[in-house]
């Protein structure tokens, strides 16, 4: 069985790039539109990673990370974000709580690494 990724963007042209990008590599994708949407997915289906976007409007990543982790706190998460690189968004507490950051928009060796790291432990 294929390992399921979710990912959460409220950008849905960009969400639906990276889910065509995970298909191609083999990986049973989902997607979710808005943070809250990918909350009740992750908490309600069994995924082997979420990579959400950081910065949307209903809720942030973090926000979401943090949602999620109160039901499932082993479900790796990442984020992905134009801010990967700024500290005064992306703060050190936060990098700690995720598996990995991922520059926005993605590029294909970025999720590559990103899923080398969470995977191939």
């Amino acid at each position: 069985m294929a390992l399921r990724i979710l990912v959460i963007d409220d950008e849905k042209e960009l969400a639906d790039v990276t889910r065509l990008r995970l298909q191609d590599l083999g990986y049973e994708t989902s997607v979710a539109y808005s943070g809250h949407e990918g909350v009740f997915l992750a908490t309600t289906e069994e995924f082997d990673l979420v990579i959400t976007d950081y910065n949307m409007p209903d809720i942030n990543g973090e926000e979401v990370l943090d949602a999620i982790k109160i039901i499932k706190p082993n479900l790796p998460v990442a984020i992905f974000s134009i801010y990967h690189d700024d500290s005064s968004v992306i703060s050190a507490p936060l990098r700690q709580k995720v598996i990995g950051i991922v520059k926005k928009p993605i590029e294909n060796h970025n999720l590559t690494q990103l899923l080398q790291q969470v995977f191939l432990k």
